[in-house]
């Protein structure tokens, strides 16, 4: 027998899960998304708890902290996730621009997995590596890709990449040299003289 109520598909006598989203008439006016969100975040912990998550006696000491909460609604929901992206920065030591990557998976990838384009002034990273078991029923795919902008004042037809071996890229380009200041005027200057 299955549960009346909802889609769950649940077996009679279990405890119901508190993944659910109600209607939004069920939601008071005064009560807020944030609110709303960390309030379904307690009744998550306290099912996990309750029902041992699958026999795993651990997850009792899981703390989901209202700052943690907090931070988790802020980057799900952000404004600043521009903030987020793979910026280049400059380095005055070497003169260069520098960024750089995590692939994400360690030292997973080798070099020959990876790839790095540049079109106009957009940096495209991909990385692609294939695994299979040794019986051939199961593999594995890992696949990370990334674009975004080099600054103006890098030379990005001279641009480096390196990798390291804890599995990070670092691209970089020199610096273009400024251009001076042209003037088209010749001549003297004239000269104010101030007798105050």
């Amino acid at each position: 027998m299955s549960c009346t109520g909802c889609s769950c598909r649940q077996r009679a006598g279990e405890t119901p899960l508190a993944i659910w989203a109600p209607p939004s008439s069920e939601i008071a006016p005064s009560l807020s998304l944030v609110s709303w969100f960390d309030d379904q975040l307690s009744r998550m912990q306290g099912d996990l708890i309750q029902n041992s998550f699958f026999g795993i006696p651990e997850v009792g000491r899981i703390d989901f902290d209202p700052r943690r909460r907090s931070r988790l609604f802020d980057a799900l929901f952000s404004n600043d996730a521009i903030e987020t992206e793979m910026k280049f920065h400059e380095n005055p030591k070497t003169n260069q621009v520098e960024c750089q990557l995590s692939t994400g998976c360690g030292d997973f990838f080798r070099p020959e997995d990876i790839e790095v384009n540049v079109k106009d002034r957009n940096v495209e990273f991909k990385a692609r590596r294939e695994q299979k078991s040794e019986d051939g029923h199961n593999y594995t795919v890992r696949e990370v890709r990334r674009v975004f902008r080099v600054p103006g004042n890098a030379a990005v037809d001279k641009l480096h990449a390196e990798m390291g071996p804890s599995g990070k890229v670092m691209l970089s380009a020199p610096l273009l040299e400024p251009k001076p200041i042209e003037s088209k005027v010749d001549g003297p200057v004239p000269i104010k003289i101030n007798r105050q």
